[in-house]
Parts: C-alpha cells; sequence; structure tokens
C-alpha cells in the first residue's frame, strides 16, 4: 500500500470512520511513510512465489508479456454499443 499525499487523508478518515482508535495504532507503526510494508513481507513473498510456482501461475512481468498473445490491430472499445 502506498500512502501519497491526498490519498492519506482519506484512508485517515475512512480508518477513523470504520475502525476508530486504528488510525493512531496504524500512524505509531508507519508514520507517514509513503511505503508501508508488511513486517512480515520477506515470508509473504516467498509464500507467494512458491505458490505461483506450485500452480503454474505467471508472476514475473517479463514471463506474462511473453505469454501474451500479440494482436496485429488494436481496436478501440466502445463504452456505448
Amino acid at each position: 500500500m502506498t500512502m501519497r499525499r491526498g490519498q492519506r487523508e482519506h484512508y485517515f478518515e475512512a480508518l477513523d470512520h470504520h475502525f476508530p482508535g486504528l488510525k493512531e495504532r496504524y500512524q505509531r507503526s508507519y508514520g507517514d511513510n509513503y511505503g508501508c510494508e508488511a513486517k512480515n513481507s520477506k515470508e509473504l513473498a516467498k509464500a507467494f512465489v512458491e505458490n505461483c510456482e506450485k500452480y503454474g501461475l505467471l508472476y514475473k512481468m517479463e514471463d506474462i508479456v511473453k505469454a501474451t498473445p500479440k494482436k496485429k490491430t488494436m481496436e478501440q472499445l466502445s463504452l456505448f454499443s
């Protein structure tokens, strides 16, 4: 999650509304840091990679791009058909 200026204020307002008191706990842990990693992010990343490989899911952008079929022509989609 990122905490850009403008998003931060909305996020804190929503925390106060839905979870009174959680904003203060959040700020004690993360302050106004732009990026807020989970404390166990390395373990989560490892589990993500292991499960993607276990189930044959692509997760590296380079592999995803290579596997994506190439269209010969581009076509603008219409919002109203």
